[in-house]
């Protein structure tokens, strides 16, 4: 599918610009792969992807305990755009691909 690959991506944290990488594989609507941030790989889970739309779920561990985070967004061509959502916190984030 269109959106499959990897994709380096830069959101836009209330603490500064946070780097990431996202790996996409699909097959049908379902969405796999891995979201890697903080030099931590965590696997996609409830991944979903409609053309060049997705959505997915990511838990994310951190020293006070495990934040569930939804990512949502869009693939056109090599640029990827997006927001992530982890409890009342929403960031954009926007990349290309690898």
């Amino acid at each position: 599918m269109a959106i499959d690959g990897i994709y380096n991506i830069i959101a836009k944290a209330p603490v500064g610009e946070q780097a990431g990488v996202l790996e996409f594989k699909t097959e049908g609507s379902v969405l796999t792969g891995i979201f890697t941030c903080f030099g931590t790989a965590y696997a996609i889970e409830d991944g979903k992807a409609d053309g060049g739309n997705f959505e997915l779920l990511v838990k994310l561990k951190g020293p006070v305990g495990t934040t569930k985070t939804t990512l949502t967004g869009s693939v056109d061509g090599d640029t990827i755009l997006g927001q992530m959502k982890a409890g009342f916190t929403k960031m954009n984030f926007t990349g290309k691909r690898a």
